[in-house]
């Protein structure tokens, strides 16, 4: 059966349970610095840490209800007086578990799942749901037990991990199971069900990076879309994001979602590429025969008046200046080759 190692109720004080609760967390785990926090006047108020041994290893549940929380640290000095290395491997039940380590700073509810290291500073805080009940379970893992079934655990620390609809699910309700009925089951087994645990954790954690990298390489792929596109009907009057939307199979609001993604806005964007063409153009030689009228015409611009305020807004001269300037300097070549 689970044993109960700290029970809190209403009747007693708040205050007179910190050092309790430090003191059971060293002895247990390593040294955490611990902080149950709610008011005196709070006559539901009720927590109870219980902790069942599956095989060597505790797996521990805490569960309350009422307007109380607690808040745990470990902290660098902490770290330095025990240096015990463990994994704490965290399924909320009901409720959330607010968690900052690694630069990390999430919620987690119960379709998620977490890993904290013992190893590095880290704070989490238990969250109640809409009925003021909170339950979660912790398995501690050794460091090379986690490291031989975990990749890069140590940078995932932290970080809000979806149980998914398969393997953490089952990673999760193993637990609970164990946590129940660890007494009635041999260590060999206990050490069989964990270690199928975090294979089915590791196989949650590869499928979603799995499906970021998929989700990541669509949107290369719709980008690049996009832009080349873009490039290739950049002259093209009536080139709206919708025209570019439907070209390339997607919606008008993922396009600008996918270009924002990136520091983009579109229109920006093409009135900059059409800027750059028709300077490029102003200063060819080729094309000296063409009237400022027309390479704004042939641009994409449908006003000269328009086109001129946009370019000098962009490059700090007009093009009347540039095609001047190019005028001259086609001159001062010609005077150069003559002499």
């Amino acid at each position: 059966m689970p044993e109960s190692y700290f029970c809190y109720s209403e009747s007693e004080h708040l205050q007179h349970q910190q050092g309790t609760l430090d003191n059971i967390f060293s002895k247990t785990l390593f040294n955490l610095s611990c902080q149950l926090n709610g008011t005196e006047e709070n006559s539901q108020g009720e927590m109870i840490l219980g902790r069942s041994m599956a095989g060597p290893l505790p797996i521990m549940k805490n569960t309350q209800s009422g307007p109380i929380s607690v808040c745990a640290r470990r902290t660098w000095q902490g770290i330095r007086q025990d240096q015990k290395n463990f994994v704490l491997l965290w399924f909320p039940c009901k409720g959330k578990l607010s968690i900052q380590q690694n630069n990390y700073n999430e919620l987690i509810g119960e379709e998620d799942f977490l890993l904290t290291c013992s190893n590095r500073p880290y704070q989490i805080e238990t969250i109640a749901d809409d009925n003021s009940e909170h339950e979660s379970i912790a398995v501690a893992l050794p460091q090379h037990l986690a490291n031989n079934h975990l990749h890069s655990v140590q940078n995932i620390s932290g970080c809000k991990l979806p149980l998914g609809r398969g393997d953490a699910q089952f990673a999760k309700q193993v637990c609970l199971n164990l946590y129940d009925s660890a007494d009635n089951i041999s260590d060999k087994t206990s050490n069989m069900f964990l270690e199928a645990c975090l294979e089915a954790c590791s196989k949650a954690i590869q499928s979603r990076y799995e499906d970021q990298k998929k989700s990541y390489d669509i949107k290369e792929i719709r980008l690049k879309a996009i832009f080349d596109y873009i490039n290739n009907n950049l002259t093209t009057p009536g080139l709206t994001s919708n025209r570019v939307a439907d070209a390339c199979s997607i919606s008008s609001r993922y396009l600008h979602l996918l270009l924002k993604e990136n520091g983009i806005l579109f229109h920006d964007y093409i009135w900059k590429k059409r800027l750059s063409l028709a300077h490029d153009w102003l200063c060819n030689v080729n094309q000296h025969d063409l009237s400022i009228s027309s390479i704004a015409n042939s641009a994409g611009f449908k006003s000269v008046s328009h086109f001129s305020r946009t370019f000098k807004s962009e490059f700090g001269y007009t093009p009347s200046d540039l095609r001047n300037k190019s005028n001259m300097d086609l001159l001062s070549s010609l005077d150069v080759a003559v002499s």
